[in-house]
């Protein structure tokens, strides 16, 4: 059989070729990346989802904001129509200050320190936003305001990718795709608000499989999207150990640090637990959930405490045991967990005397299962 050289051009062809699949590729993992690296806030805590009831007042304020009206208001509403939420401006009202629930204030330039913007949730009240309050320096109002108004409806990450949240100056003027993509799931029905880390990975890792630009076929898409979510997976679990790093782009802005204290790792195992009792990101197991529950109860979590209490009272992946379930309610509750005290009164109905006391000195001599 003869061969023949490859002509050059049919060479540069392939490779050209190869190279837009790997750049492509990277467009995926990239996305992955860069939506799971938003749920962590700048001091290197993986948070869960916060968001607005619709509609939202917010008022725009301050000695030079007049100005900057029309930029902040175009930004507000870039974000609220991602987010497929109304946003209200109330700034002429004359309680303003009173009924806006989002605070916009551009303050003088000397202001804010070393900051250029900063947004502070001041209220939440079962993960849903009532009170934010939004700064920014009247000279840096053109770079801040579609970042910040990103923030303000609850995304409080400063990924690494393709985003106005980045540190990195991609774009300021307008809202990036990333940026709907991730606002339109956040407001999802699938995201309701409080979603641990990786139940909300799940939802916004699917929001970039919907992508029509990829440039993989929708297995091999699948598949690595799969493989991220496991990763993560596998980093919570490192970190609810004790071990593992946050992503990298925490620790690069210098602000976030790795927590191992026993409270922050019983939150990470929480998370855990909570993956796979529902299933988010990997397939459901009870007995895994309950271990991953255990271990973030003893770590004092209280939100571990209760879901290890509802374990034991049910039987949920762990023998039932509704004397150590009444236990562990009564440490959340002793914590201050809102919902633990009706979850104990609630089992109290249903021991008998014999065990009721068991349990009772059992929390009196701080004997725990």
């Amino acid at each position: 059989m003869s061969t023949r050289a490859t002509p050059a051009w049919a060479s540069l062809l392939v490779a050209l070729l190869l190279l837009a699949g790997a750049v492509r590729a990277d467009t995926l993992d990239d996305s992955l990346r860069t939506v799971w690296e938003s749920l962590w806030d700048q001091g290197g805590t993986a948070r869960q989802t916060m968001r607005w009831k619709s509609p939202v007042a917010y008022r725009i304020h301050g000695p030079d904001s007049a100005r900057h009206v029309q930029h902040l208001r175009n930004a507000l509403a870039a974000a609220g129509d991602a987010a497929g939420i109304a946003l209200v401006d109330v700034s002429q009202q004359a309680d303003a200050a009173s009924t806006a629930g989002l605070d916009i204030e551009v303050v003088s330039d000397d202001d804010l320190g070393s900051d250029a913007c900063v947004t502070e949730y001041l209220q939440v009240r079962n993960w849903l936003l009532e009170r934010v309050h939004v700064r920014m320096r009247s000279g840096e109002v053109w770079r801040c305001a579609y970042h910040e108004a990103v923030h303000a409806m609850g995304i409080a990450g400063h990924p690494s990718g393709r985003t106005v949240l980045s540190y990195f100056p991609y774009r300021r003027d307008r809202l990036m795709e990333l940026d709907q993509l991730m606002l339109a799931a956040w407001y999802s029905a699938r995201l309701p608000p409080g979603s641990t880390p990786l139940a909300a990975l799940v939802v916004l890792s699917d929001a970039v499989l919907a992508q029509q630009d990829l440039g993989l076929s929708p297995q091999e898409a699948r598949e690595r999207t799969a493989a991220f979510r496991q990763a993560r997976l596998r980093d919570m679990e490192a970190l609810a150990e004790g071990r593992g790093e946050i992503p990298a782009i925490l620790l690069r802005s210098g602000r976030a640090h790795v927590a191992y204290d026993a409270p922050t790792q019983g939150r990470y195992a929480w998370h855990v637990g909570v993956a796979y009792l529902l299933g988010a990101g990997v397939e459901p197991d009870p007995a895994a959930a309950a271990r991953w529950f255990e271990q973030g109860a003893r770590k004092g979590f209280a939100p571990a405490q209760v879901m290890w209490a509802r374990a034991l009272r049910d039987g949920t992946g762990v023998a039932p045991d509704p004397v150590a379930a009444y236990a562990w309610f009564a440490l959340a509750a002793n914590g201050g967990n809102g919902a633990a005290p009706a979850e104990l009164a609630q089992l109290e109905q249903s021991l008998d005397a014999g065990q009721l006391e068991q349990a009772r000195n059992r929390i009196a001599t701080g004997t725990t299962p």
